[in-house]
C-alpha cells in the first residue's frame, strides 16, 4: 500500500464517538488516487461495538454532504485501551476514486455505543497544523454537524498498490515456516474475556508472572508444518490458499489436495504473532477464500467456498461446532500452557498447591460466567518429557474437574523438574475462560 494524503503527528488529545455522536476530519487530495483504506489512531473506553468509518465528500463550509462514497468497519471491543491509542486501518470495501484537489471527510460512528461504550480518536488540540481541514462533529448522527478547527484528527490515507484481499487464489509449492508461541486447533474461534479464553482450539500461551516462570517451548521453527503428502504440495494436484482477514487481523493459509479434500490450515494472527493450526472435515474443506466488506455491519467478515458447494463462515458466539450435515456437536476445546521449570539448573522443585482463577462474575449475577473444565497436571525431566506427555495424552499425575465462577484450590504435592498443566472441555454448548493460574513450587533438591 501506498500513503497518500496524512495527518499523523502531534496528537495530544481525543474526541469520543457513540451513539448520535458522530465524529470526522476533512481532508484536501493531493493527487488522484484510488483510496483503499484510510488508518486512524484510536482506542476504546468500555465497549463500543461495532465501529463505522465512513467517507464523504466535504461541502463549502467543509462539512460532510450527500451519501457515503465508501465504508468499513471494525469490531470496536478489540481496539486497545491504552488511552494514547493504536493506528487501526479500516479497508474502504473496493475503495473509491478520489478527485485531485478535493476536499472529503472521515466520518467515525459507533451506533451501540454509549458515553461509558465509545471509541476514542486521537487528535492534536493544541497546535493543529492541518490546514486543509478540521475536526467535524455531529450530536444526531449526522443530520447536522459543527466545525471546530482547533482541532486535526490522525488520519492516514492508503492507495492500493498489490493484489485486492480475497480477489484470487495463490499456488505454490513452497512449505511454510515460522516461529511460533501459541497454538490452538478447532473450527470456532477464541474470543477473549480475561486474560486467556478458549472455545475451540488447542493452546499454548503465556501465562502471567508471578510466584511460577513460564517458559514456552515452541519458540524457534515452527515444528511440522507442512508434513505428510502436504509437504510438497504439487500445483497440478494441491492449491495453497492465503487469505488476510480483517476482522480477526489475521492470514488464513491452506493447503488442500483438491482431489478429496484432505489439507492443512493454519492461521496466523498478526497480533500475537503466532500460527494456530486448524483443521475442517474434508469434505467441506474451503477452496477459496474472500473478505466480504458489506455495507451491513453484520455480514462483514471473512468467507470460505467450501468443497459441497457452500459458502460457510465463522461464527464467534457459537458455543458448538458443526458436522458436515450443519448439525451441532461439542467443541472439543483444549489449552495447553508453556511447560514450567520448577527448580533452578539441575534442581526438582515440588507443588505445594495450584489455584485456577476462572472468568465470570459471582454466580447469576450480571457478569457472564464461565462453565467448568477438566485440569491434567503433568510433571517431567526434561521439557520435551513434559509436552509430549500433553500433547500425547499421557497419565497425569493429578487429574481433576474445576467448578466455576472463582477461585479453585487444588492442595496436592507434585516433584518434578518441570511442570505441565493442560485444561480442557468437551461439552457441548459450553464455553471457559481462565483469568490466571498460579503456584507454590519450593526446591526439591537436585535431579536424580
Amino acid at each position: 500500500m501506498a500513503l497518500q494524503d496524512y495527518y499523523n503527528t502531534g496528537d495530544d488529545g481525543q474526541v469520543n464517538a457513540y451513539g448520535a455522536i458522530f465524529q470526522g476530519q476533512g481532508w484536501l487530495s493531493t493527487s488522484a488516487y484510488t483510496i483503499s483504506s484510510c488508518k486512524l489512531k484510536l482506542y476504546r473506553a468500555g465497549n463500543p461495538g461495532t465501529v463505522t468509518v465512513s467517507l464523504y465528500a466535504a461541502d463549502g463550509s467543509l462539512k460532510p454532504t450527500g451519501p457515503s462514497l465508501a465504508s468499513g468497519t471494525y469490531d470496536g471491543n478489540s481496539l486497545a485501551t491504552n488511552t494514547g491509542g493504536e493506528w487501526v486501518e479500516i479497508v474502504y470495501g473496493e475503495g473509491y476514486a478520489i478527485v485531485d484537489a478535493t476536499q472529503y471527510v472521515h466520518v467515525v460512528s459507533a451506533a451501540s455505543g454509549s458515553s461509558s461504550n465509545r471509541v476514542c480518536w486521537r487528535g492534536d488540540g493544541t497546535s493543529p497544523e492541518y490546514a486543509s481541514g478540521s475536526l467535524v462533529s455531529s450530536t444526531n448522527s449526522g443530520s447536522t454537524w459543527s466545525v471546530n478547527s482547533a482541532y486535526d484528527m490522525m488520519f492516514e490515507n492508503y492507495e492500493s498498490t498489490g493484489i485486492k484481499e480475497g480477489s484470487g487464489t495463490i499456488v505454490g509449492t513452497s512449505a511454510l515456516s515460522g516461529t511460533a508461541s501459541i497454538i490452538r486447533r478447532g473450527s470456532g474461534i477464541i474470543a477473549g474475556a480475561g486474560s486467556l479464553t478458549a472455545t475451540s482450539r488447542k493452546v499454548s500461551a503465556v501465562i502471567p508472572r508471578g510466584t511460577i516462570t513460564a517458559i514456552s517451548v515452541l519458540t524457534g521453527t515452527l515444528a511440522e508444518i507442512s508434513k505428510d503428502e502436504l509437504e510438497t504440495p504439487d500445483a497440478g494436484t494441491h492449491t495453497v490458499l492465503m487469505a488476510y482477514d480483517v476482522k480477526r487481523q489475521g492470514l488464513n493459509i491452506c493447503v488442500i489436495k483438491r482431489s478429496d479434500g484432505f489439507h492443512q490450515a493454519y492461521y496466523y494472527d498478526l497480533r500475537v504473532g503466532g500460527f494456530y493450526p486448524e483443521s475442517y472435515i474434508d469434505s467441506i474443506t474451503p477452496y477459496s477464500m474472500m473478505y466480504y466488506n458489506s455495507n451491513v455491519p453484520g455480514n462483514v467478515g471473512q468467507l470460505y467456498g467450501c468443497k459441497d458447494g457452500y459458502i460457510r463462515t465463522f461464527d464467534s458466539s457459537s458455543t458448538n461446532d458443526t458436522d458436515a450435515d450443519d448439525a451441532d456437536i461439542a467443541i472439543n476445546s483444549y489449552v495447553a500452557l508453556p511447560v514450567i521449570k520448577m527448580g533452578a539448573e539441575d534442581k526438582n522443585g515440588v507443588v505445594t498447591e495450584v489455584v485456577f482463577e476462572t472468568g465470570g462474575g459471582a454466580t447469576d449475577n450480571s457478569f457472564a460466567d464461565t462453565n467448568g473444565m477438566t485440569y491434567d497436571i503433568y510433571s517431567a525431566d526434561t521439557y520435551e518429557e513434559a509436552l509430549e506427555k500433553m500433547i500425547d495424552g499421557g497419565t497425569a499425575e493429578i487429574t481433576g474437574s474445576v467448578t466455576a465462577p472463582g477461585r479453585y484450590r487444588i492442595r496436592e504435592r507434585l516433584r518434578g523438574a518441570y511442570l505441565g498443566i493442560l485444561l480442557s472441555n468437551d461439552t457441548e454448548s459450553e464455553t471457559w475462560a481462565i483469568n490466571k493460574i498460579y503456584a507454590n513450587i519450593n526446591s526439591a533438591g537436585k535431579i536424580r
